[in-house]
């Protein structure tokens, strides 16, 4: 996300994140180096909890699976869109 926390985003609205346990971006080192002008890698884990974000389950889904019709993120995703976010419970 190129960000350390939710609190650094200066945003009041609500980060959401989800990691799946069959994700191979999960076992990818959660680091950033700064290289010439630009930023290489990835920051802080935004599915970590000292991060900040609410929670969502994806199911056991892997990397490419978390858009797929009739898994849990699409229903979470149209409760957030239509304004029922809170309807979600974090994991």
């Amino acid at each position: 996300m190129g960000a350390d926390s939710y609190s650094s985003l200066a945003t009041e609205a609500r980060l959401w994140a989800a990691l799946s346990e069959g994700d191979w971006i999960g076992l990818v080192p959660n680091v950033s180096v700064s290289l010439f002008d630009t930023t290489v890698g990835f920051g802080a884990d935004p599915t970590n909890p000292s991060f900040g974000a609410s929670s969502l389950d994806p199911g056991d889904v892997g990397h490419g699976g978390y858009m797929n019709a009739g898994g849990r993120l699409i229903d979470a995703f149209a409760l957030i869109a239509g304004g029922r976010g809170e309807e979600l419970v974090d994991v």
